[in-house]
């Protein structure tokens, strides 16, 4: 098309008028028609209602939009935050169009194998059922990444897909750092009442080793990745990629988890409790954004590189 230009995920993002930190009214209206975000892909809605809400496993209220999906049945209307929903734009049509061609094409190149290859997380370790507090059985089964989290892998895009650099290493904060934090602090307000399952930390960690080389790089991570396993074998660096990679990667991994638990079979409530958990990291991921992610994470690769891709 003539004078068509590929849009970014970050370059939508970017210029949407969203509510978090910039205005206190709603930036979208009862019966406007928007874009919506559902399972990565763009489509056509409406907004039937404008509510402020507590913000999921929080206290802190935000702003709620009920949606209706253009020629979809009501029984998939649904609350979202903004974070999910787009103004209905020509740009943003474009960038719908572009959605779906990615991933006409990626269906193509990728399939499930490497899904079904990799041995999912293990199934939490629970005494019962019925143990389980009410809140997390309940819990809806996906994740929805905060409106922060998603300029930030959309940034992290950016800087390899675009820019052509990689993460920085040693990194500032590796996963095991950002884990362990987030374990301390739930432990600090642990309750007997809503008792925090510690072993899923664990869980979570030797899933990202293992995880980390099948699914979690870009191309243009492959030469760096084999440099580390080489130092690994050297005895040059820690022999866990939780200890060398960090926030950046463990945010790859949780936005593709709820197709990994899915793809994987498991029982509701054990799909559920995994999602909770990581939900509640990403929270707090969210509240450390600013330490977590720095701009000065990533570099430029040096000239010879390449020469091992």
């Amino acid at each position: 098309m003539a004078g068509y230009t590929t849009l970014t995920f970050a370059d939508i993002i970017a210029q949407q008028p969203h509510s978090k930190g910039y205005a206190a009214a709603p930036v979208f209206v009862q019966g406007e028609k928007i874009f919506a975000f559902h399972q990565s892909m763009l489509y056509e809605a409406k907004i039937l209602k404008v509510e402020m809400r507590n913000k999921m496993n929080s206290t802190r209220k935000e702003m709620y939009y009920f949606i209706h999906y253009q020629g979809w049945k009501t029984k998939w209307d649904e609350w979202v935050n903004d974070s999910r929903i787009l103004k209905y734009t020509d740009q943003n049509r474009d960038f719908q169009r572009q959605m779906r061609e990615l991933k006409e094409g990626s269906n193509k190149k990728r399939s499930l194998r490497k899904l079904r290859e990799l041995t999912p997380p293990p199934e939490p370790k629970k005494p019962c059922v019925e143990e389980i507090p009410e809140e997390i059985l309940d819990a809806p089964e996906t994740l929805e990444l905060p409106f922060i989290l998603q300029r930030v892998l959309a940034e992290d895009y950016d800087n390899i897909q675009n820019n052509k650099q990689v993460v920085t290493m040693p990194v500032q904060f590796t996963v095991f750092d950002i884990l362990q934090s987030f374990a301390d602090e739930k432990l600090q307000k642990n309750s007997e009442t809503n008792p925090f399952n510690f072993a899923i930390i664990s869980d979570i960690r030797a899933y990202f080793d293992q995880a980390l080389g099948t699914l979690l790089l870009y191309r243009i991570e492959r030469t760096q990745y084999q440099r580390i396993l080489a130092n690994m074998k050297a005895k040059k660096c820690p022999e866990a990629f939780s200890q060398i990679y960090g926030p950046q990667h463990l945010l790859r991994l949780f936005y593709l988890l709820p197709e990994i638990v899915e793809e994987a079979g498991m029982p509701r409530e054990s799909k559920n409790l995994i999602l909770y958990y990581v939900s509640e990291i990403l929270e707090y991921m969210e509240r450390n954004s600013p330490e977590l992610f720095s701009h000065k994470a990533y570099s430029n690769v040096p000239e010879d590189y390449f020469k091992d891709m």
